[in-house]
């Protein structure tokens, strides 16, 4: 049976991982590329199953993740991949292996590594030692060209619906299916539609009912500004910029709407006061309504 029988809807990669199992021909490093949530790292575990027999606490595995910092003013830094931990890596690539002929390196979403991080892990792909390395990337022109260079590419894709189903019901969100336009937003990743379901489900009954229709009046432009900061996370509010960008497209039409939304995610991003970014996306909304 092949170690890939639960990866579903990338045929390609499985077929070029199989194959340089099938020869005995494994890149000492690769990069699985594609959209997020499609399974890039259920493939990683599944080759690393293969490879080393078991990925739960092997001492021959390295599974590296970015990380947050909170700064001393309580804001909570983008995830990344730091030169320590790739320090990390380095050391771990530099033993011999306990109970493999070679350790096996997985960083995810790396996409992440900053600057310094990226040039030393570039050092470490030019002399990986006794060990694989693999990148899991969403957005691999995030990379420095020379670090994709030294990697072999495995291409990963969206999955069709069908595809999508099977993969919502194993994982048991079947239901979701009754939700069309989280799926439509996760255009074909399994992993994107279950976050969004998540995010949906975390929302106050009462709430999608206000911003199902624009605004129209100031008092209540203000009033849903008001509600949204006082009952919504950070990380809930830059979700529901990408929720209604696609929503009010589909139903609108209009371009304004999207980069006004737009432009209201980045002022969050930039830690601009939630309750006046919403109030004046909503006041700015309000004067577009004829």
């Amino acid at each position: 049976m092949s170690f890939f029988t639960p990866v579903r809807g990338q045929t390609l990669a499985v077929m070029l991982l199989e194959r340089a199992l099938a020869q005995n021909r494994l890149a000492p490093a690769y990069l699985f590329q594609g959209p997020a949530g499609v399974g890039k790292a259920l493939t990683a575990r599944c080759l690393a199953q293969g490879l080393l027999g078991k990925t739960n606490d092997h001492p021959d595995l390295l599974w590296v993740a970015p990380v947050q910092k909170t700064q001393d003013t309580g804001r909570v830094t983008p995830a990344q991949i730091r030169l320590e931990q790739v320090r990390e890596i380095t050391q771990f690539v530099g033993r011999t292996p306990w109970q493999s002929d070679r350790s096996l390196v997985v960083i995810e979403a790396a996409q992440c590594l900053n600057e310094p991080a990226q040039d030393a892990l570039l050092k470490t792909l030019e002399e990986p030692g006794h060990s694989r390395i693999i990148l899991l990337a969403d957005r691999p022109d995030e990379l420095l060209n020379t670090i994709r260079s030294r990697c072999q590419t495995i291409p990963f894709s969206n999955l069709d619906s069908d595809q999508m189903r099977t993969v919502l019901i194993e994982q048991d969100y079947g239901e979701i299916e009754q939700n069309p336009e989280l799926l439509a937003l996760a255009c074909g990743s399994p992993g994107a539609a279950i976050a969004h379901w998540r995010q949906w489900q975390q929302l106050p009954p009462e709430l999608p009912a206000l911003f199902n229709a624009l605004p129209h009046s100031l008092a209540q432009a203000l009033e849903l500004a008001r509600r949204l900061t006082q009952t919504l996370e950070p990380a809930a509010q830059l979700w529901l910029t990408d929720y209604l960008q696609w929503c009010y497209w589909e139903r609108y039409q209009r371009r304004e709407l999207v980069q006004i939304l737009e432009q209201t995610r980045q002022a969050l991003l930039n830690y601009v006061q939630p309750q006046l970014v919403w109030e004046v996306t909503w006041m700015r909304i309000y004067h577009l309504n004829p």
